[in-house]
């Protein structure tokens, strides 16, 4: 073998490896629909009404050039279709990575999600400038002699038995294979998508008791409180972890518990993934889970009234919990897909999957919003600090810590 033809050679396996990513990216992104769709909103350059057919689009087109490929029907123009697509794809890519705009808003989850964004897109323009550089070598090491296609055989030419030769694959035979395909795509998309969601949702409670142990821990430091790293006098509450400064209200420790436990209790990764529910990533969530208001006030604080005694606010000890196994420390709380049921509306808001609670006891579990007991109506109070005002499941527990989440 020549060096010419090894090269030739090496050329056309690297192009059989750029049409399989191409493939296998493709199938991913419609297994993850949704999730390809709120990354493709992530990007400031794409225009919202833009985001969804491209969602449904690119990994279409993708997935339909590797098939065309595999089958070698018309590789040249495959070839050419591709590198187009991936010179779009690149050039979007290197766009939104030089000129994109700072978010103007300074919330957490919408810097995470930029944060997010802009560790994907160098690796996103490598793999794209790999395949142009790939399929550019390909179409020039297989240009045709004289006009005829690559790989065509002399027009005339018949075999030694008399029949003309024909090539592999017709045009309606290519068109029923992909649409088989297709089909197939269809049927196990749905299992495929239950799957993924099971599989995300053991990871997010196995989440959750890693942190309800970190609260044992901190309940163990703390002379048996439960975490309360907040002071009911203060105007504004200061919290330090992992380099960032926030300042929040009384309650807003529910939402901001990570910043005040991270030093001590997380190495000081405020915005690890296990802070976060896998399927919340893409979306700029900074963290799924929250932690219960009822450790922050005595018990007789949490009764079915809207005006309630703010010097009741305070720290809770552990031993105060007279359900340890029914008491949760930790909801997850998703509003884009959970929203009714940690908003307490009962059988009404149930969903198939539920939500994740961490017991007192350390256990997690998965419940349904006729398992769980029906939260306060008036949720925090109707109080200067009260962060959430609308009762939530596991978080407005009737008589607080001494009171049950699971029915």
């Amino acid at each position: 073998m020549d060096a010419t033809t090894g090269a030739k050679r090496a050329i056309h396996l690297a192009a059989w490896a750029v049409f399989i990513v191409f493939g296998v990216a493709g199938v991913a992104k419609l297994i993850e629909l949704d999730r390809f769709q709120t990354h493709l909103d992530a990007w400031t350059l794409i225009p919202d009404w833009a985001a969804p057919p491209l969602a449904l689009g690119v990994p279409a087109v993708e997935g339909m050039l590797a098939g065309l490929w595999f089958i070698a029907y018309r590789r040249r123009r495959v070839v050419a279709a591709t590198l187009v697509l991936a010179l779009a794809l690149g050039s979007v890519s290197v766009a939104q990575f030089l000129i994109h705009p700072v978010p103007d808003c300074g919330c957490f989850g919408v810097l995470a999600k930029r944060a997010r964004l802009d560790a994907g897109l160098p690796k996103l323009i490598g793999i794209n400038a790999v395949s142009i550089v790939v399929l550019g070598a390909w179409l020039s090491t297989t240009r045709p002699a004289g006009g005829q296609r690559a790989g065509a055989e002399p027009a005339g030419y018949r075999s030694s038995g008399g029949a003309r030769r024909t090539s592999a694959f017709t045009l309606i035979e290519t068109v029923l294979v992909i649409g088989i395909i297709a089909l197939l795509v269809v049927l196990l998309l749905p299992s495929l998508g239950k799957v993924r969601q099971g599989a995300q949702d053991a990871v997010s409670l196995s989440n959750m008791r890693q942190h309800a142990g970190v609260f044992s821990m901190y309940a163990s430091d703390w002379d048996d409180y439960s975490p309360y790293p907040v002071d009911p006098q203060a105007t504004l509450n200061v919290f330090r972890g992992g380099g960032v400064v926030v300042e929040a209200e009384y309650f807003d420790v529910t939402e901001l518990w990570q910043f005040a436990l991270a030093d001590a209790y997380y190495d000081g990764a405020v915005f690890s993934h296990a802070f976060v529910h896998p399927a919340d990533r893409l979306r700029g969530t900074s963290i799924t889970y929250r932690m219960t208001s009822s450790y922050l006030a005595h018990p007789r604080y949490w009764v079915n009234i809207p005006d309630r005694d703010t010097s009741l606010w305070g720290g809770v000890r552990v031993t105060q919990t007279r359900y340890p196994a029914d008491k949760a420390w930790l909801i997850e709380f998703n509003p884009l897909h959970d929203f009714l049921i940690p908003l307490g509306l009962g059988a009404a808001g149930a969903s198939r999957k539920g939500v994740g609670l961490a017991f007192v006891d350390g256990h997690a579990e998965r419940l349904d919003g006729p398992e769980l007991t029906t939260p306060l109506y008036h949720g925090d109070g109707i109080v200067d600090q009260g962060f959430r005002r609308i009762g939530i499941f596991g978080m407005h527990t009737p008589d607080g810590a001494r009171g049950r989440d699971k029915r």
